[in-house]
């Protein structure tokens, strides 16, 4: 990163966390051993690709991180509060980025892919968005797509989070494991929180795809994308 760049990025970390403050924002940051015992499942394949050992890497450092953090009630999990600073050499590997509508190679690169099955999981489970930003396009084919088209949470250290709200009166938690073939989601509670029939719509026209996710006949998010393929 830069050294322009690392003085933008500080400004902003600054500014949000000075927001934060003053705004009270209740952060969930405290671990926990116990086992919640209801459970929300996603699976997602890998799909081939460049610097999948390094992606599988990077989602296993982040999973750790998430992994046992209690969202208590009214609690707010933030990705990058969590998850740190993605530029750390020692820590993250290279990977896949998708930036300015382009995939480019950057540490950290592939954290996409567990913030997005963090929106989705957040999106089965009822919980209440509170920062989400979408990609700009769609790289992805119906052969090659991973996740359903409108489950996707893009994050950008110092830029862009993505912050879920827990609205139930008990606690709940992300956890996640990286497999061979398969990258898993679970969304665990204390109580049982029933599983959401979502309905994607999809509208195409020459430039663009519109998303909107339906939820017992109410849209619950809305996602545009540039259309683009690998």
């Amino acid at each position: 990163m830069s050294f322009k760049k690392q003085i933008k990025v500080f400004v902003k970390l600054t500014f949000r966390k000075v927001e934060d403050f003053f705004n009270r924002i209740p952060f969930a940051i405290k671990k926990s051993e116990e086992e919640l015992p209801y459970k929300i499942t996603i699976q997602q394949p890998f799909i081939s690709q460049e610097f999948l050992e390094n992606k599988k890497h990077n989602l296993k450092v982040a999973s750790e991180k998430i992994n046992q953090i209690i969202i208590y009630p009214n609690e707010i999990f933030s990705f990058w509060k969590i998850v740190k600073n993605p530029n750390n050499t020692n820590v993250y590997k290279s990977g896949r980025s998708l930036v300015a509508g382009k995939l480019q190679e950057q540490i950290g690169g592939g954290l996409c892919q567990i913030s997005g099955a963090i929106f989705h999981l957040a999106l089965l489970s009822q919980l209440e968005i509170v920062e989400r930003h979408q990609h700009s396009v769609d790289i992805y084919t119906e052969e090659n797509r991973y996740t359903p088209l409108g489950t996707d949470a893009t994050v950008v250290f110092g830029y862009k989070d993505l912050r879920i709200r827990n609205p139930y009166h008990f606690p709940i938690q992300f956890w996640f494991s990286v497999e061979e073939n398969h990258f898993i989601g679970e969304l665990c509670s204390k109580e049982k929180i029933e599983s959401s029939a979502l309905i994607f719509e999809i509208k195409n026209s020459e430039n663009q795809k519109t998303v909107s996710i339906i939820d017992n006949g109410k849209i619950i998010s809305v996602s545009h994308y540039k259309n683009q393929s690998l």
